[in-house]
């Protein structure tokens, strides 16, 4: 059976995926994000839901909550920092405009066969990730 600390970090994900999943819906449905006038976004929502972890008590002993900072220094930061680094790569190639010039250059390949693109990319992609001066693009 799970604990009560268990149920709780089950519950506080719960809420954080419904709540990422809810803050823009559709176009014609603004979801809860339109509240705070697109100033709430994904990150937001992932730090509020981090804090609750070191509000909510886990009921093990008493003032002891379901992180506390020794758990935390104990978390994989550089793939978290990793993640977020990219995550930031991409918001900035697609808000400088990047992303479509880049879909314009490779608009030739559209009706290239599967077949012929697959070899080509497989061979950029294994060759520079051995070797970092690698000009395959």
């Amino acid at each position: 059976p799970m604990s009560f600390a268990e149920k709780m970090v089950l519950s506080v994900f719960g809420l954080l995926i419904i709540l990422w999943m809810t803050r823009r819906i559709t176009d014609d449905i603004p979801g809860w994000g339109s509240f705070f006038n697109g100033l709430v976004g994904d990150g937001s929502v992932s730090v509020m839901v981090a804090v609750l972890l070191f509000i909510i008590p886990n009921r093990k002993q008493e003032g002891e909550k379901l992180m506390d900072w020794n758990e935390c220094k104990k978390l994989p930061w550089n793939l978290i920092l990793l993640l977020g680094a990219g995550f930031a790569l991409a918001d900035g190639v697609q808000s400088s405009g990047l992303a479509d010039v880049l879909s314009r250059a490779l608009d030739f390949l559209e009706d290239a066969p599967y077949l012929a693109i697959a070899p080509a990319d497989y061979a950029c992609t294994s060759s520079s990730s051995y070797d970092p001066r690698s000009n395959c693009i």
